[in-house]
């Protein structure tokens, strides 16, 4: 006899080490084994079921005794039936094959007498069941939806959800059981929470399901507004909230079914207002319900009101003490940013500070509500905030060192049994160390872990992209990139090489400040001995291009008058907040580096030679600080001062580098200089041109967009294309200057809000769409009349003229697709069918009906296919080969074979009979006479009316590589019917077994194999 379930345990939690555990797991899976095989222990069934269970959580294979558990469903004490279903939930899957054993079970079960046993079958099925048996219990389960017993309804209604996911038809049906549900007053808490629950899904499933239940909304409504004026209830009343889990169900259900219905969200205004100004926020239960409502205020239709009280929320919920509450409010925000921009200014400084909250999730949150939150009339008051956080993150210790100090202060006060409350954890920072110099010393990277590294690196890549996109001046923007970089030394930013190249061309382009931001960036590492590569790179850049600047004493003074312009506007605006921030002569550390003096040639080459040997440059800095010596050394070339020596030396140094491009650089300047004279190296050595200011502004143009109007502006130029294509002299000349009055619009209310940005956007789209439906109403007439045109052609009598139409159709953008026969790959293009060229005659049919049919004369040729012409095309079956202009058919070039005037060769007689067929007129539709009765085949193209009652010839299409095609026609009786019988003979001694044979017909004619 096989141990107690209890005993097990004991012994396995006595184990020691892995080893011990498995070999007790498997003597007793052994045993159980045993058991199950032996018929004397059918009564300790249920107890290896239960020791099956505990195996199966310490994730041991139980596979073999699913069988065991089928048997326990169908025995009739309640214990071993529980129990059985238990091991039904927890064994089994709904991809298991051995539950479909269970459906019976199942079915016996939902009808039996005790509604314990009801509910136990109800819950297995709501948890486990696969799709067919979801199928077959369906019905069964729709008679349980409208008992009498509340506990099965809602056991019932809770499975039913379930059931719709598997078997989405039954909606309709369970739809009627649950609004009947919510209708009836009397129903309990259960019931009333299930059904609520199940409309949802319902609708979430069925969309049409949300206008059917917009007829019940007073319903909806009723029980909100009863649940507000209900007294306490202490079956379901939670943190002083009545029925919390009820209310937020049904908001979540008028946020359905709301959306879109102007009429309802009017009635539904004054509740939502009432739940937003009487629901207590002290307790989470209070929170859920708040937040649940904002959410609904924010899908319905636009009503500033309630949307500012819904924003006001948000604010509040800002400064919850509670790390989720303060998370989820974020969250929202960031949803409702665009819809709401105004209103959330208002809470701009909360914001700000939940970047110095503990929780990493939080602060990223943060962070992308105040770039969201970012424009031209808050970016210097943002950007201050967002520098000095990024200054302080990056100079004092990290924050799970302050974290941990709170924890262990907090214990020590709970040692000494004082009763600690809970309070509003914020991050309180000491000032940063300094070292002798006075210079800040920034934290180690290393010491950082991911997250810590990454949100800093994030944090400055959003300084710098806001900067970029709504800079007020280019001073200013210089200057606050160059911060950007000092503050990040040791953690480095993302979009580093991007900023760089940006800087680039607004420096090249701004020529007034091109001797500050010289002499700005040679300080940076000359005074303040910034360790940070991008400032390095940029100084070497500047250095090459505009090294003569820091020689010239005008140049110079220039550059002080700048600086000093800047310190006196940074002092009137830094007067309040220099005292109550102690990180402020940080953050503008790169402001009081002045003043700018001179510089020799000695002390600018030294500055390179710093640069291009410090062991943090990269290689791309290196090689601008090269580039920066080849262009010193030519430029003061002419001048005698004795620096070549050195700046050889330097060069030297370099041509065994293991960095490959900068050993190519320093070789081949080397040789540069010993191989040309100053003439070519004037040449050479020019200033590099300036790029255009208009890519830089272009491409923030492009970032500051959302993707729904990156994808509304590709939706406006595809169909300006088309436009342009259809009707080129109206909606080309129209819509042109309004795209361009447009983005000049634009650029002239950059000071606005995003707000009203959005507004014109959506305008702009509705526009766009209004448009959009009358092109295809438009495109569908002019089909339907094209299609009637064509009908009441091809029913005329060919020697019939066509009336001339008064537009060419369009051409199709696709090339016209050529059927043709594939053969084995090694086959090889011949000209096997030039000896069943068609007549001249056939040659005008095949052109006339290329015409007629709109094929263009372009069809070019395909690899890998047999060349049925002898090289120009493949086989052309409905002439959509090249035209031949002069009625003359190819023989052997030039084209493909037009197979259509073979046709109308075996409809017209034989081959001997075509020297004497009469010119067609150029009108003729040679498929009208194909597809014609047999009385509309005697045409004028005919000798004879004896020649139209002769059966057409069979037709070889081609004969080449031992393969041969022969195509047989024979037209019926039925009017504008053909049949082609298609005949392939291998006279190889090999198998072809890659054999394709392809056909393609106009939309008008219907094809079909038989």
């Amino acid at each position: 006899m096989s141990m107690k379930l209890r005993e097990l345990i004991r012994e396995v939690r006595q184990c020691k080490s892995a080893s011990a555990e498995r070999a007790v797991i498997a003597k007793e899976l052994a045993n159980i084994r045993t058991a199950i095989k032996r018929k004397d222990q059918l009564e300790y069934r249920h107890r290896n079921v239960a020791k099956l269970m505990y195996c199966d959580m310490l994730g041991y294979p139980t596979h073999f005794g699913q069988m065991e558990v089928l048997k326990l469903l169908a025995s009739k004490p309640f214990v071993e039936k529980r129990l059985g279903y238990l091991a039904l939930m927890q064994l089994l899957d709904e991809n298991t094959e051995v539950l479909m054993l269970a459906t019976q079970s199942l079915k016996q079960d939902m009808c039996h007498e005790n509604p314990f046993i009801v509910g136990l079958s109800l819950c297995a099925m709501g948890n486990i069941a696969s799709t067919d048996i979801s199928r077959d219990l369906a019905r069964e389960l729709e008679k349980l939806l409208k008992h009498s017993n509340p506990y099965i309804r809602k056991k019932a209604l809770c499975t039913a959800i379930r059931v719709i996911n598997r078997v989405p038809e039954m909606c309709d049906e369970y739809f009627k059981c649950a609004v009947a549900t919510l209708e009836d007053s009397g129903q309990g808490h259960g019931p009333t929470v299930a059904a609520v629950q199940l409309l949802y899904s319902i609708c979430v499933k069925r969309s049409k399901h949300c206008k059917k239940l917009r007829k019940y909304s007073t319903h909806i409504i009723g029980r909100l507004s009863s649940l507000l004026r209900s007294s306490y209830d202490p079956d379901h009343d939670i943190g002083g909230v009545t029925d919390p889990f009820l209310q937020v169900y049904l908001l979540k259900l008028l946020r359905l079914i709301s959306q879109g219905d102007k009429k309802l969200s009017d009635d539904v205004d004054s509740t939502l207002a009432q739940i937003a100004t009487n629901t207590e926020s002290n307790k989470n239960p209070g929170n859920s319900i708040l937040y649940e409502c904002v959410r609904t205020i924010m899908s319905i239709e636009k009503q500033s009101s309630l949307h500012v009280l819904a924003i006001n929320i948000l604010g509040r919920f800002l400064v919850n003490r509670d790390n989720n509450v303060r998370y989820v409010a974020l969250n929202a925000l960031c949803n409702a940013v665009h819809s709401n921009t105004d209103a959330i200014q208002r809470h701009r400084n909360t914001i700000v500070e939940c970047l110095k909250d503990a929780d990493l999730t939080i602060r990223k949150r943060a962070l992308d509500l105040i770039y969201a939150l970012t424009n031209k009339k808050n970016i210097k008051s943002l950007a201050r905030d967002l520098l000095n956080f990024l200054t302080i993150s990056n100079t004092t210790t990290s924050w799970e060192e302050i974290v941990e100090q709170k924890e262990d202060d907090s214990k020590d006060k709970k040692k000494k049994g004082k009763k600690s409350k809970r309070k509003k954890e914020r991050i309180i920072i000491e000032e940063p160390k300094h070292d002798a110099n006075g210079k800040p010393i920034f934290i180690n990277a290393s010491s950082l872990s991911a997250g810590e590294l990454e949100f800093r690196q994030e944090l400055a890549s959003k300084i710098c992209m806001v900067v970029e996109r709504y800079a007020p001046n280019r001073k200013w923007h210089i200057d606050t990139i160059i911060q950007v970089m000092a503050t990040t030394t040791s953690t480095g930013f993302n979009r580093e090489q991007e900023v760089i190249s940006n800087l680039f061309i607004l420096i090249s382009n701004t020529p007034n400040l091109q001797n500050y931001c010289t002499f700005k960036l040679y300080e940076c590492i000359g005074k303040l001995q910034l360790n940070s590569d991008p400032i390095r790179q940029i100084t070497a850049w500047l250095i090459g291009e505009y090294g003569d600047k820091l020689m010239d004493s005008s140049e110079c003074a220039e550059a002080n008058d700048e600086l000093n312009k800047d310190k006196k506007i940074n002092d009137d605006e830094d007067e309040v907040s220099t005292n109550n921030n102690p990180h402020h002569t940080i953050e503008n550390m790169t402001m009081d580096i002045g003043p700018f003096e001179t510089k020799t040639t000695d002390e600018i080459i030294t500055m390179l030679k710093y640069i291009v040997k410090h062991d943090k440059s990269s290689e791309s800095t290196k090689g601008f600080a090269l580039t920066a010596l080849l262009k010193i050394r030519h430029k003061y070339e002419s001048v005698n001062i004795d620096k070549d020596d050195k700046i050889e030396s330097i060069l030297e140094q370099f041509k065994n580098d293991r960095q490959i491009e900068v050993q190519q650089r320093s070789v081949e300047f080397l040789s540069l200089f010993e191989n040309t004279d100053q003439t070519a190296r004037q040449k050479i050595l020019k200033p590099m041109p300036v790029p255009p200011i208009s890519k830089l502004f272009d491409s923030h143009a492009s970032k500051s967009n959302l993707h729904e109007s990156k994808s509304d502006g590709d939706d406006s130029s595809s169909e300006e294309s088309t436009e342009t294509e259809e009707e080129p002299d109206e909606d080309s000349s129209e819509e042109e200057p309004s795209s361009e009055d447009d983005e000049s619009s634009e650029e002239e209310s950059g000071s606005d809000s995003d707000s009203s940005t959005t507004k014109k956007r959506k305008r702009k789209k509705k526009k766009q769409k209004e448009k959009e439906k009358e092109r295809a109403k438009a495109k569908a007439r002019k089909k339907k009349e094209e299609q009637r045109e064509r009908d009441r052609e091809n029913q005329q009598k060919p020697n019939e003229k066509k009336p001339p139409k008064k537009k060419s159709r369009k051409k199709s953008k696709k090339d016209p697709v050529v059927p043709m026969l594939a053969g084995p790959d090694d086959m090889e293009p011949s000209n096997g069918i030039n000896n069943i060229a068609p007549s001249n005659g056939n040659g005008n049919h095949a052109s006339n009906n290329n015409k007629k049919n709109g094929n263009t004369d372009n069809q070019q040729e395909q690899p890998n296919l047999i060349d049925f012409g002898g090289g120009g095309g493949g086989l052309d079956l409905l002439g959509g080969g090249a035209n031949n202009n002069n009625g003359n058919a190819p023989s052997g070039g030039g084209g493909g074979m037009d197979l259509l005037g073979g046709i109308l060769d075996g409809l017209g007689g034989s081959q001997q009979q075509q020297t004497s067929v009469q010119q067609p007129p150029s009108n003729m539709d040679p498929l009208g006479d194909l597809l014609a009765s047999p009385q509309s085949v005697s045409s004028p193209q005919s000798v004879s009316p004896q020649s139209n009652a002769n059966k057409p010839s069979p037709f070889e299409a081609y004969n080449s590589n031992g393969i041969c095609a022969t195509f047989n026609f024979a037209p019926t009786g039925g009017q504008g019917v053909c049949r082609v019988l298609a005949v392939f003979h291998n006279s190889n001694s090999y198998e072809i077994t890659d054999f394709s044979f392809m056909i393609a017909v106009p939309k008008y004619i219907k094809l079909q194999f038989k």
